[in-house]
């Protein structure tokens, strides 16, 4: 296995986690709403608007949502998102013969449909943090905005990643590399 194809795979299984991450966010975002106030879980904890959630309300969350609430929660942005994420693992695994300037085409695009992804770069860290030191509640997936649509950055940022052929992050140049781009058929 050459560099190129670790690089390759390590970028296909990145783009798979987001995408499952961008799935999961959708789902819980949809299945939140669902979940009656003062729910208690079996440890007694209340589920309500700045109660932290615990993994049992997660769990109920996911467990709650229908295909209209994911289609709702998502809407045609988000929609967007999953669709064109399922394209471009599919080009990164099928290496289609010709899709050179097309595939390189497809992923740039990426970093311009979806360019609120490099605004929510800068604000992503303080979101997390303030995630993570606030704890996960009812009100992060109700007011404001959805969870899912901060998984935009990360797809953005690998998308970029792809429409460079890794060429720049590997330290050659285009014309002296013996490296075959994941995105050019080998013959």
């Amino acid at each position: 296995m050459n560099v190129n194809q670790s690089s390759g795979r390590v970028l296909k299984f990145l783009m798979m986690v987001n995408l499952g991450l961008t799935l999961f966010a959708i789902a819980l975002g949809a299945g939140v709403t669902r979940i009656p106030w003062d729910t208690p879980d079996s440890h007694g904890r209340i589920y309500n608007f700045n109660d932290p959630m615990s993994f049992e309300h997660f769990r109920t969350a996911v467990r709650s949502v229908s295909i209209r609430g994911l289609v709702a929660e998502a809407g045609v942005y988000g929609g967007a998102l999953v669709v064109v994420q399922f394209i471009g693992i599919g080009l990164l695994s099928r290496r289609a013969a010709g899709v050179s300037w097309w595939g390189r085409g497809f992923f740039y695009a990426q970093t311009v449909l979806f360019a609120g992804g490099w605004l929510l770069l800068l604000g992503l860290p303080f979101v997390l943090f303030e995630a993570v030191r606030t704890g996960f509640d009812r009100e992060l997936f109700t007011d404001g905005i959805p969870v899912w649509i901060f998984l935009q950055t990360p797809w953005v940022v690998l998308s970029f990643i792809a429409a460079t052929n890794w060429r720049s992050f590997l330290g050659t140049s285009a014309e002296t590399s013996s490296i075959p781009s994941p995105l050019l058929n080998p013959n």
